[in-house]
């Protein structure tokens, strides 16, 4: 993420219908897993949400989904509108990204960056075994190109934040916050500039870049090349493809920026996604750290028709139990992404808890499917707020200050409850209570826990600059930092309330396929999915 921090046809009218899953489900994964509560009755209940949601009256045991079929409406008009706590969350998230409207550039549009055959393309020797010099990275444009930073504060701007940015935009118009017209100016900007923005090895966007001027930054933050993550890029490609497909005047536009792209590393020889950093001589390659989201990052690349499996979990015969639950361990346990509530909300809120591979309800993580996943984190979080009287809502978060990054954990590392920096130091004293994961909770589940969770929650903002981070476990002081992560999900959450899940239904891949060959042994995604104009 940083340096040093590491969706739609026509209208909807009327409510969305809930429906309720109980969570006695069997959790899939290994032998013997525990069993969550189940729900004996349903009620309804007022809470910081608008009235009309079901809450169990064994509250912890009932899970919310929305259903798959529900769509969405892109124009102004909301029906029901929002209410008005939702419209005060919606425009407190928005303002973090608002500024002023993006005026378009009125200079004409710069070559892209070309394409460059090197050592970085298809395995240790490239394609073609490629030993071109890299060509010296475009100028950077001279009107700022609209990026919104991944912390605020921070001048850096990532391909997570990136597509933060484009999913509060491309919801900021189904909510009814902004109008065509700042819709077109800022997508028109951040589109054009991804059609522009100098490319890390002339093959996909840099890990970093200023959001002054859009150029590539290094790892120092200074201009330079810091490489790329697949992770981040596959964020970014779910809502290029969410917007092409919910505003076809620019998916030509879209389609242009993708294609730029070069895939053939974006995956190791076991099955990971891979980050790309400045060697001496060329791109060195190796596994993304594991942060928990690999699996939803793959869901980017198959969006655009990429065959591209999800991170292999390997059988192994060591596993740990978790209050009751059973979750695998690999030999290594640094290799394992951390179990938290964030990874597997984003694939409910965006997919409905589907993958886009011919399997839909494919193990994404802990042995489960993404829907078994959240029903586990919520099951173990409610279970801890009752046993032990800790209000518990774990995901990742960034800090103003030294550690910039943080995972708040339900499992990390072999450990339960652990809370670790990127190195996987452990930091105990910095537990969170997380926005992003107490409205992740609250979108598929009712009861204590949810409702504890939104009240200690729903007045962490400002107005006008939008959501802060959370409040700490132990002294429930805020933690004031604000981030794209935090206000975009905020917007999903509210969104995904009255649509119900993000990614239109018709932007689902017919048939996954290899990636194309291009010129200088370059691996293009396959663009069918969005015919050329």
């Amino acid at each position: 993420m940083a340096a040093t921090e590491q969706a739609s046809p026509p209208g909807l009218g009327g409510r969305v219908r809930r429906s309720v899953l109980l969570t006695g489900l069997l959790l899939a994964a290994a032998p013997a897993v525990a069993e969550l509560p189940t729900a004996s009755a349903v009620a309804t209940r007022s809470g910081p949400w608008s009235a009309g949601a079901v809450v169990a009256s064994d509250p912890a045991d009932v899970a919310r989904l929305v259903p798959a079929q529900a769509e969405v409406a892109t124009g102004p008009v909301l029906d029901p509108p929002l209410t008005e706590q939702e419209l005060a969350w919606a425009r407190a998230a928005w303002a973090y990204f608002a500024g002023p409207p993006a005026a378009p550039s009125t200079s004409p549009p710069r070559t892209p960056a070309p394409v460059v055959r090197c050592d970085c393309c298809c395995g240790a020797g490239g394609r073609n075994g490629g030993t071109d010099a890299p060509a010296p990275p475009p100028v950077p444009p001279a009107n700022p190109p609209g990026l919104v930073p991944l912390r605020a504060g921070s001048p850096v701007a990532t391909m997570w934040s990136v597509g933060d940015q484009l999913a509060a935009t491309v919801l900021a118009r189904r909510l009814g916050l902004i109008d065509d017209r700042d819709l077109d100016q800022r997508l028109t900007r951040l589109v054009a500039w991804l059609n522009s923005a100098p490319l890390a090895f002339g093959a996909l966007p840099n890990r970093f870049y200023s959001t002054a001027t859009g150029a590539m930054l290094g790892e120092d933050l200074q201009e330079g090349l810091a490489g790329w993550s697949a992770v981040d890029m596959g964020r970014l490609l779910v809502w290029l493809r969410i917007a092409a497909e919910e505003h076809p005047q620019f998916a030509s536009y879209i389609r242009s920026a993708v294609g730029r792209f070069s895939v053939c590393d974006v995956m190791s020889p076991d099955g990971r996604l891979r980050l790309a950093r400045s060697g001496e001589e060329g791109p060195d390659y190796a596994s993304e750290t594991p942060r928990g989201y690999d699996a939803y990052a793959v869901q980017g690349y198959r969006a655009w028709g990429l065959d591209i499996p999800l991170p292999v979990e390997g059988p192994s015969p060591f596993e740990i139990e978790v209050d009751g639950l059973r979750f695998p361990l690999a030999e290594d346990i640094t290799a394992e992404g951390p179990v938290m509530t964030t990874p597997p909300a984003y694939m409910g809120l965006e997919f409905d808890f589907l993958t886009l591979g011919p399997v839909s309800d494919e193990v994404v993580a802990g042995g489960r499917s993404s829907r078994d996943l959240m029903l586990a984190v919520h099951g173990l979080q409610a279970q801890r707020m009752a046993e032990e009287g800790i209000p518990t809502a774990r995901a990742d978060f960034r800090r103003s200050e030294e550690p910039f990054s943080i995972y708040g954990t339900i499992l990390a590392n072999g450990y339960p409850w652990t809370v670790i920096v990127p190195d996987g130091g452990s930091r105990p004293s910095l537990a969170l209570v997380s926005t992003r994961a107490a409205f992740g909770l609250d979108a598929f589940f009712d009861g204590p826990l949810a409702d504890t969770l939104m009240l200690l929650t729903r007045d962490l903002y400002d107005p006008t600059l939008g959501w802060y981070e959370g409040r700490y476990e132990r002294s429930g002081a805020y933690e004031t930092t604000r981030t794209s992560l935090t206000n975009a999900f905020v917007l999903e959450a509210i969104a995904h309330r009255r649509f119900g899940r993000l990614y239109p239904r018709t932007a689902r891949p017919g048939a996954l396929g290899p990636a194309l060959n291009g010129e200088g042994g370059t691996c293009r995604l396959p663009l069918s999915v969005i015919p050329a104009p």
